[in-house]
């Protein structure tokens, strides 16, 4: 059973529920309490009810009235129709406002509202799928959103405390690292902000014109309207915020639901962008990733941040944003201008939150002078240390104790003091050690990806070497055999006019040229790639500039021969 509000009486019902694709929410977006901007457009949600069950009861209740309606649909009568839809016939009922409540069996007052009920349901409830329906309703409602009058509530009847109760996980957002926020504003200026609660540090971009900072648009204005994006990085570790400890299990668990970043229309998630899977990556942060896989600390400008990393959402709205419409089948977004610049400004601010978040990384390992390796490593081994001395403090106590063969409060109370002491340290030692492992497993990762890249750059490299004596043989054998074809035009053992003559000698010009082009850039090829001893030695750059102009140096004079007999063509033609 839902609850939900919107339809109020038999009218409504008849005219605008039971009738698919109305143009009623382009009269009215808002609902007329709440004021709340109506979803759906095309009608198909309440068909989706005939996935779920055989048979659905909707229940309807208005102040205005005395009494509530209520309409039965049987889905199976669709399922058997030979005739038209319009001859299809559903009974509708008069209810009373006091009931008892058919899922509680509880007495029950209605005042306003709609109910939907489904029976037979056409899957098996259990807790596994009601898990994966909380799952499903928690991407649903944003994280963002906060508390507000609009919420889901399981009550499964079973007494689940895993999966009853109220959904939202915005109380999580608290143990983000960083918070990035970029608005388009009213005025067509944009505005970015990232700061830290951890780190007490902000970076911001002041208000600047659209205009100046997509300058290649050539555009006064954005094509979408106003709008706001938030993201938040989550390191994969214990966080402390405001006396509150966040586990790293906690972290993980709502990263593995909600990380990516989403699209939300009116507080309400427009699908498929943001899946925790990747498959909805519509920035491809991964695949930045992936191309750019440097450390924070690594070369200045080649960090990317992972999808995996944040959890992000575009806010957008009906009334503000009707360039970004829903394609016609619900899934997505019409990818056209406004879209495109959409990404290109939500990419824009992840470039800013880098670029800054590399800065400040840089900035702090120069003050402190070690890496967040050597930092972390550090504090395990003082914590363990102290954690050592209150052993041996113990130690002492308990060997004063044994030697003067007596206990008095005094030695009671100091052999107390320093256990809970010990026990302090060791908590700590704990906390300590679980960070450093933490920063030991991203370090891992780092180096994973960093592993992988060059695995591949690996493989690039072996197949441009193949291919690089492949092409040289060929190239060479052309090559060789035109040199015959000129010595015999030239020798006179081919018989053709003078005018010919000149163009078969301009043709076999290019064709040595181009032939020469293609043998350099094999031999480029080959030269370049080699096994590496993975010993390092001084590279003068002088020395490679040098070779790179000497393989490519006989271009330039083929192109100048090329010039005095075939001024109409050039080195690097484009199209």
């Amino acid at each position: 059973m839902c609850d939900f509000t919107g339809i109020s009486n038999k009218e409504e019902i008849t005219n605008n529920w039971l009738v698919i694709g109305t143009n009623n929410k382009l009269i009215q977006n808002k609902s007329s309490i709440k004021k709340r901007v109506l979803t759906g457009e095309k009608g198909l949600g309440r068909l989706g009810l005939d996935r779920l069950s055989k048979k659905t009861i909707m229940r309807s209740f208005s102040e205005k009235e005395d009494v509530g309606t209520e309409i039965i649909i049987n889905w199976e009568m669709y399922e058997k129709l030979d005739d038209v839809l319009e001859s299809i016939k559903h009974k509708m009922y008069k209810i009373p406002k006091e009931f008892v409540d058919p899922i509680t069996n509880e007495p029950r007052i209605v005042k306003k509202g709609s109910h939907l009920l489904m029976y037979q349901l056409r899957e098996n409830w259990n807790k596994s799928y009601v898990k994966q329906l909380q799952n499903e309703l928690t991407l649903l409602i944003s994280p963002f959103a906060g508390i507000n009058d609009f919420a889901i509530k399981i009550d499964s009847g079973n007494n689940w405390e895993d999966v009853d109760g109220v959904i939202n996980s915005h109380y999580m957002l608290e143990a983000a690292e960083w918070k990035l926020v970029a608005e388009v504003m009213p005025d067509n200026n944009v505005h970015y902000v990232m700061n830290s609660k951890i780190f007490k540090k902000t970076f911001e971009l002041p208000n600047v014109s659209w205009s100046e900072r997509f300058i290649e648009y050539e555009a006064e204005k954005p094509p979408f309207g106003p709008l706001r994006f938030e993201m938040y990085f989550f390191p994969r570790r214990e966080v402390k915020v405001n006396e509150l400890t966040y586990s790293r299990k906690q972290i993980d668990d709502f990263m593995e639901l909600n990380q990516g970043v989403r699209i939300y229309r009116d507080n309400f998630r427009v699908k498929p962008y943001g899946e925790p899977d990747g498959s909805g990556d519509w920035l491809n942060l991964s695949f930045r990733r992936q191309q750019s896989p440097a450390a924070v600390t690594g070369t200045i400008g080649a960090y990317r941040v992972g999808s995996n990393q944040v959890i992000g959402a575009v806010f957008i709205s009906r009334e503000n944003n009707p360039e970004l419409i829903d394609q016609t089948n619900r899934e997505g977004i019409v990818e056209g201008n406004a879209f495109f610049q959409l990404k290109k400004f939500v990419i824009d601010a992840v470039r800013f939150f880098e670029l800054n978040r590399q800065e400040f990384e840089y900035e702090l390992e120069k003050t402190n002078g070690k890496t967040s390796f050597e930092i972390a490593r550090e504090k395990v081994q003082n914590a363990t240390d102290e954690s050592a001395e209150k052993i041996n403090r113990i130690q002492v106590i308990v060997d004063g104790i044994l030697n003067d063969k007596s206990l008095n409060e005094t030695k009671v109370n100091e052999l107390a003091k320093a256990t809970a002491d010990l026990a302090f340290h060791a908590e700590e030692a704990q906390k300590q050690q679980r960070e450093f492992e933490t920063i030991v497993e991203e370090e891992k990762m780092d180096l994973k990806e960093q592993k992988d890249t060059l695995g591949n750059l690996a493989s690039l490299g072996i197949l441009a070497h193949s291919f690089g004596h492949e092409t040289l043989a060929a190239s060479n054998l052309v090559i060789e055999n035109t040199h015959f074809i000129k010595a015999d035009i030239e020798s006179g053992a081919f018989m053709v006019p003078p005018d010919v003559r000149i163009k078969v000698e301009n043709s076999i010009e290019i064709l040595l040229h181009e032939s020469t082009k293609i043998d350099n850039f094999a031999k480029f090829t080959i030269g370049n790639v080699r096994r590496d001893n993975r010993n390092r030695t001084n590279i003068f750059i002088n020395e490679i500039i040098v070779e790179v102009f000497g393989y490519f140096e006989s271009m330039t004079s083929l192109q100048k021969r090329l010039d005095r007999i075939s001024p109409n063509y050039t080195l690097c033609k484009r199209p």
